[in-house]
């Protein structure tokens, strides 16, 4: 599968780790490398999360919840009960495939294959939960 973006993650120790073309975990080769991010974050906190590619770079900032495309700083979140909570990152590609199937023959062949990139946040307060996501396709 080709990735049209890939993700750049850094950690609030200043550790960062990137994703390459191939998606192949540096732990364990049989997972992709957000599996990386996953473990890493059990350690250090994530600060920022950006997908490049195709001239876009799409960033969360995780410490106060904004967003940054192509180097514009943009907010899309209601106010907060509470200043500057524990955000967790969100961050997930979401696939649609469009099928044909030919009853005569009983074939079914794939027309398309799409990919939508979600990235943002999410935080609870007061047993409340709040999120925000971003999705690039």
């Amino acid at each position: 599968m080709d990735l049209k973006y890939l993700f750049e993650c850094e950690f609030q120790d200043g550790s960062i780790i990137t994703q390459s073309a191939d998606d192949v975990s540096k732990i364990n080769p049989t997972r992709s490398r957000f599996f990386d991010v996953l473990k890493k974050d059990k350690e250090t906190p994530i600060i920022r999360f950006a997908l490049t590619g195709e001239n876009t770079y799409l960033l969360v900032d995780l410490r106060d919840g904004h967003f940054e495309l192509n180097g514009v700083s943009f907010d899309c979140h209601e106010t907060l009960p509470e200043e500057n909570p524990l955000r967790r990152l969100i961050f997930y590609r979401q696939h649609t495939h469009n099928f044909n199937h030919v009853p005569t023959t009983g074939e079914t062949e794939q027309l398309s294959h799409d990919i939508a990139y979600c990235i943002g946040w999410q935080a609870t307060i007061s047993g409340k939960s709040f999120k925000e996501t971003i999705t690039l396709k």
